[in-house]
Formats: structure tokens, sequence, C-alpha cells
């Protein structure tokens, strides 16, 4: 339900699984470089590395839907059940989404110095820079009020669906709220040396200074039976409502759950890129990949091989995947994409009345660009136009005009073509 709370801090792109067919996991295709991902019940927001939220998924209370202010200037963000919260750089909490319990309404106290925040179903966390932690919104299991023994002694929080989790400052757990599947009975290898918690929709995970999970709560999905591999080793965790998930040192992502035939597993391709993880509603499961790892050393980063089609296992930057004369390498570097042949250039039949072309912007935008044309394009034979040997085109654009002199070889046709670096 919260952020990661054992995020890095390094820029990702974001992958979601799921064995339901949510709009949740309708990753917009040319997401942006993430440094955090929140799965709420059915919507998803991330932090991008400019300081701006994005959101996707379910959006019928506005809750990703987001603001136009927040396109930069945020620090932290955290998804609920219908609501998002934000933490600005001054330590504002803002929010966005259903209000119906005031879930978007943090208290006077918790209107600065704020350095993390979580979201529950109905309710809202935040912890400020004194360990101090507030709670709002939906109030109806006590999870909105916070136990006085928890004054200034917190330095973790993570929000269930009617519970709360707290890591205090001595490395113990602490816990209040809903506790109809026994979320709240605390086990006592989770009240020393403790490092991170997560807690899921009605139970909870805990992380132990040896890199052991400890699980406790509801089991109805075995979300609870913690497997040896996640015993050891462990560097970060996540708790949704079927599923639970480790992040181990070696790189590998271990998930557990869902015990059913549509039980999701951590997909292969991923092992040794992932950096964090978040899990929501049903089987909602989204990854941040590092955007800089490279295992199978080709010169092309691994999150942008698995986003075009390519393999991020095999050497394949000699191959040209779509037959367009580019090796995927040089479609990497042109910043097209290697399985469409026509996404590095963009074809204009001759010039208008003024002596222009219109070329529409190719896929790569803010990009450089050689002009090059042709009079019979089933020869596969360009030409470059004098002088337009470097056109930057516009992200903005969808088309722009681009003075030439008047051809003398009979009907043309122009096309763009992307520039390696």
């Amino acid at each position: 339900m919260s952020a990661p709370l054992c995020s890095f801090a390094v820029s990702g792109h974001v992958f979601e699984w799921s064995g339901d067919k949510d709009a949740a996991l309708s990753v917009p295709a040319a997401n942006s470089a993430f440094t955090q991902i929140s799965c709420g019940f059915s919507h998803t927001v991330a932090l991008n590395e400019n300081g701006g939220v994005e959101a996707w998924g379910a959006n019928d209370q506005g809750q990703a839907a987001v603001p136009a202010v927040y396109e930069s200037g945020v620090k932290a963000v955290a998804a609920g059940g219908f609501h998002s919260l934000v933490l600005l750089n001054n330590g504002l909490v803002k929010g966005f989404g259903e209000n119906a319990d005031g879930q978007l309404n943090p208290p006077k106290q918790a209107a600065r110095k704020v350095v993390a925040v979580s979201a529950g179903l109905f309710h809202s966390l935040a912890l400020d820079v004194n360990h101090n932690v507030y709670a709002w919104g939906y109030n109806g299991f006590g999870q909105g009020t916070v136990p006085s023994r928890l004054y200034q002694n917190v330095s973790a929080i993570s929000a269930g669906a009617m519970h709360n989790l707290a890591l205090t400052t001595w490395g113990s757990v602490d816990a209040w709220g809903d506790n109809s599947t026994g979320q709240l009975f605390i086990p006592e290898e989770a009240t020393h040396d403790i490092v991170a918690i997560a807690a899921g929709y009605f139970h909870n995970l805990a992380l132990t200074a040896d890199g052991e999970v400890i699980a406790w709560g509801d089991n109805s999905y075995k979300q609870c039976k913690v497997p040896g591999d996640a015993k050891k080793n462990v560097i970060a965790i996540a708790a949704g409502e079927k599923y639970s998930m480790a992040l181990r040192s070696d790189g590998k992502v271990v998930v557990w759950g869902n015990h059913g035939p549509d039980k999701i597993d951590a997909p292969k391709e991923l092992e040794g890129r992932v950096v964090s993880m978040s899990i929501g509603g049903e089987d909602q499961i989204a990854y941040l990949v590092s955007s800089t790892t490279d295992l199978d050393q080709d010169g092309m980063v691994d999150w942008w091989e698995m986003s075009n089609g390519l393999s991020p296992d095999d050497d394949d930057k000699d191959s040209d995947s779509d037959g367009d004369g580019y090796t995927d390498y040089e479609e990497y570097l042109a910043d097209s994409n290697p399985s469409d042949e026509f996404s590095h250039l963009s074809v204009s039949a001759g010039m208008d009345t003024d002596g222009q072309v219109v070329l529409f912007s190719p896929a790569s935008s803010d990009r450089r660009y050689q002009l090059e044309y042709t009079t019979d394009i089933s020869s596969g034979e360009w030409k470059p136009v004098p002088g337009k040997s470097s056109i930057t085109v516009s992200g903005a654009e969808t088309f722009g005009r681009i003075q030439v002199a008047a051809n003398t070889d009979g009907f043309v046709l122009y096309r763009l073509r992307a520039q390696l670096p």
C-alpha cells in the first residue's frame, strides 16, 4: 500500500505484471526515468527523476489525474486505495483523488518538515524530521489515532488497508489500527534489530539486520509463508493485498502469496536489474528497473532492450531486428525503435509551393537528423540534402517545416534520418 520503504535513490524504468487485465498495468509506453513507484488499490503513482509526479491506472476518483502543479518540486509519493499523496521538497504534504474521509487533509502539525508519507485504503500517514507520526482520514479501526508511546520515536512508517506499522528508532516494530487478522500481534523476532517494514492490506513484513524476512497477519493467500530464499541476504521488502516480495543482495526477486494457478512469479528477465518494487490491490506488482544496468554488456542498457522487444541477456548489438539497415545498437544510439523499420525516419512527398518540406516528427524527438531525398524509393538510394545535415526536431511539434532549395531531379521524396551521436 505504501511506496517501497527500501527503494534506492537511483533512476529506473517501471515494468508491471498482473494476472488481472487491470488498467493499472498500462504503464506509459515512453515512461520517464523514475526514482520511486507506489501501487494503490488499482492505480500506480511514480516520481520521475525531475521531481515530477506521473500516474496511471484507475482514475474514477481522480487518483491518477496529476495536477500540473506537481510536475516538479516533489520528493516522495504514496498511492492509497483511491487517493495519492505527494511530499513536496519543502516538507509539505499534498494529495489528489478521493477525499471522502479527509485523507487529503493533513493536520496542521504535519504541515511542515515531513520526510516520508504512506497511504492506506482511506487514511494517510506522515513522518516528520523529529520522528513524530501523523495520521488522518478514516479512523474506524483507530488507524487515525497515533499511540502516544510513539512520540519522537519513529524512523519509518507503512500504512496497510486499515492498520499501520511503525519502525521505532531502537529497531522494533509497533502497530495500531485493525487487528482482524492478527496484524497487530507482533512476533518476538520483530521486536529488535529490524531495519525495514512493509504493511500489506492485512498482513505485515519486517526485515532484520541479518537480511531475514519476518511475516505475520492474514495468510489466506500464503503471503505470510516466507520461502527459504527470503530468509537470508534480503535487502528490500514489499507487501500488498495477496503478495509479499523480497529483493536479495544477489539481485534475485522472491515473490510469494496468491497461492493458486494464477500466481505471479518474478519475471526471470528482471533478475539482477530490479532496484525497488511495490505491490497494490489484487495481483498488481510493479518493479523499478535500473537505468544503467547492462548485464549482457552489449552496450545497450537492459531496460531499453526490454522496452523494445529485445533480450537483455543476449549480445545482439550487431543484429538488425527490423531489417531497416540499422543495427540494434545504432538504433539504440539514435533513440529509435529497433522493432519498427520506420521509426528512424519521416517521409514526405515533395515540397509545398513556397519551397518548404513538411515532415512529421519521428518518434525520437529532440535529436539531430539528416535530411535526405530520393527520386525512386524502390531503389533504396537516398542522398543527403546539402546544408541539411544537422536538423533538430522539437518534441513539442507534431510536424515541422524545413526550407530547402528547389529540386531539379523531378519528383522527390524526403526523409529525416536519425543521426548517431
